[in-house]
This record gives C-alpha cells, sequence and structure tokens, in this order.
C-alpha cells in the first residue's frame, strides 16, 4: 500500500526515466513529453510548440508509424514498434516501444507513447553484422586452407 500520495511516485517516473515519454493528440499535435524525449531529441519546451509528431519521424518510417497508430487507436491489439526520430540536428535516433490510447470520461483524447532508445545497440549489431559479413566472405573466397588454433595450439 502507499504511504505517500500516488502521483508522487508516478511523477518521479515521468521526470527520471530514461525512456521516451510522449503524448500526441489525435491529430499528430505534440501535448507533453518527458525530460528524457527532450534529451534525447535535442529540443526544449518551446522548441515543441506547434509540432506534430509526424514531422520528427523519419520520412522512410512515417508511414508505417502512421499505420501503426491508426491501428492503436482503433483499439486493436498490436505489437511494440521500432521506428527512427530525427533529431532537432539531424541525427537518427532509433527507438522501440509502444503506444497505448489515452481515454478521459470515455472519450478517447491521445495516444500515450513509451520508447526505449535502442540506437546503440542497432549501431552495435550493423557493426558485428559487417565484421562477421566480412570473416564469411574471407572464408569463402580463401585460396587456401584456413586452420583454428586455440591457445593450448590445439587444432579446432
Amino acid at each position: 500500500m502507499f504511504t505517500a500520495d500516488p502521483r508522487l511516485y508516478f511523477d518521479d517516473l515521468y521526470i527520471n526515466t530514461s525512456d521516451l515519454i510522449q503524448y500526441v493528440s489525435l491529430d499528430g499535435s505534440i501535448q507533453a513529453v518527458n525530460p528524457s524525449w527532450l534529451r534525447r531529441l535535442g529540443y526544449d519546451s518551446e522548441q515543441l510548440a506547434g509540432k506534430n509528431i509526424y514531422d520528427l519521424i523519419v520520412d522512410g518510417d512515417r508511414e508505417r508509424f502512421r499505420a501503426y497508430r491508426t491501428q492503436v487507436v482503433s483499439g486493436q491489439n498490436v505489437d511494440d514498434i521500432e521506428f527512427r526520430f530525427a533529431s532537432r540536428t539531424g541525427k537518427l535516433i532509433t527507438v522501440e516501444g509502444h503506444l497505448r490510447p489515452f481515454f478521459k470520461n470515455d472519450s478517447l483524447i491521445h495516444t500515450r507513447g513509451v520508447f526505449r532508445d535502442i540506437t546503440y545497440r542497432k549501431e552495435k549489431e550493423a557493426s558485428l553484422n559487417s565484421a562477421f559479413q566480412r570473416l564469411a566472405s574471407f572464408m569463402a573466397h580463401a585460396p587456401s586452407a584456413i586452420v583454428v588454433i586455440d591457445e593450448q595450439q590445439h587444432i579446432k
């Protein structure tokens, strides 16, 4: 049981989480974002005034996000989505997470999004994939046999 006002805990979570939280009206206007969202995308509250969420999503991901959001608003149960934001400086920020409809007095008023920045993970995956592809290409085109030896000088 809560010993203090539960809003205190929720306010703390909203302000201090590393996840990006956004509230977006049905027409796409950004209503509120948490500090992590602002930091990751390089904006301050004044710069977001009047912005539409679709303007901040990378062109190649925008229509897929719009279709996903339409499904959420229509009440469909959908899985998480991965897409890219363009930060204020133009850096691409890859996020994954979900939207959920937000109701007040049984009326849908906006969507709430909670996303995790996975840019670093995606960059590392791409780097590992590139290294693997180079190794696979080398192995496929090696002119001679390749012998792998462990630390004890055993052939593997």
